[in-house]
């Protein structure tokens, strides 16, 4: 039946559509034929399902052309997010297999993730795990990620980054201070490294790695090809890095 007043419609806008067509000839002119408007009209009001069924084809197009863009992307830009430079990595750095998370210190859903990250270092020595400081809630949340990187500087990435995950609640910028002093960092150099070019610029290259990737949330994961949006059980991010080790061999 659908076909059929598919094949309808077809012929009703095909025969409106030449007629309309002959007539511009013939006048020189664009036309309007109110026939044609009417017809249409007419028939959607008639069968409304062809335009649900339209409006349906449609949104499956756009979703297999976003999810194709994506895939592109995750291919494309494999360097920036597995071995850029300055982004931290945690676990093996020689790993095998590379787990890219997209992360935020405010962010409860990260907070609960963390501990299976860690389980997922300790009973998989072949892993890294590179961090991507993704601060999208707020100021304090750019404070803590900022003071995160500039740790490093002071050889203690890892401790601040354990201690801002596992702090309870949501750290504001004087928790992050008294975090860095608990762990014995020189606070003025630590606030002043928090200002580098360095960090502003790995920064802006996770803020555009989430742009291209239509990642808007965290926590967010990348292994291998595959993107992963929102927390994930351990079981489930342990078949991802078994996948990703089976396609690399």
């Amino acid at each position: 039946m659908r076909n059929k007043l598919l094949t309808g419609l077809a012929i009703v806008v095909g025969l409106a559509i030449a007629a309309t067509a002959l007539r511009a000839q013939e006048e020189s002119k664009p036309v309007v034929d109110p026939a044609l408007e009417q017809a249409i009209h007419d028939y959607i009001l008639n069968h409304p399902e062809v335009v649900a069924e339209s409006l349906q084809k449609y949104q499956q197009k756009q979703e297999a052309s976003k999810q194709q863009a994506q895939a592109q992307a995750l291919k494309d830009l494999q360097p920036k997010l597995v071995n850029h430079p300055a982004s931290p990595v945690l676990g093996n750095p020689n790993g095998d297999v590379t787990v890219v998370e997209f992360l935020d210190y405010r962010c409860p859903y990260c907070k609960a993730m963390h501990q299976s990250i860690a389980d997922m270092i300790a009973s998989d020595g072949n892993v890294r795990v590179v961090i991507k400081e993704f601060p999208i809630l707020g100021d304090d949340s750019l404070y803590a990620a900022r003071a995160a990187l500039a740790a490093g500087n002071q050889g203690k990435y890892a401790e601040m980054h354990n201690a801002l995950m596992t702090f309870k609640g949501k750290p504001s910028a004087k928790d992050v201070e008294a975090v860095a002093q608990g762990l014995g960092l020189d606070t003025a150099k630590l606030k002043q490294d928090m200002g580098a070019p360095e960090v502003d610029q790995e920064l802006q290259q996770n803020y555009d790695l989430a742009e291209a990737l239509g990642i808007n949330g965290t926590p967010a994961f990348v292994i291998g090809e595959t993107l992963i949006p929102g927390a994930i059980k351990l079981e489930d991010l342990k078949a991802q890095i078994v996948k990703a080790r089976e396609n690399a061999s």
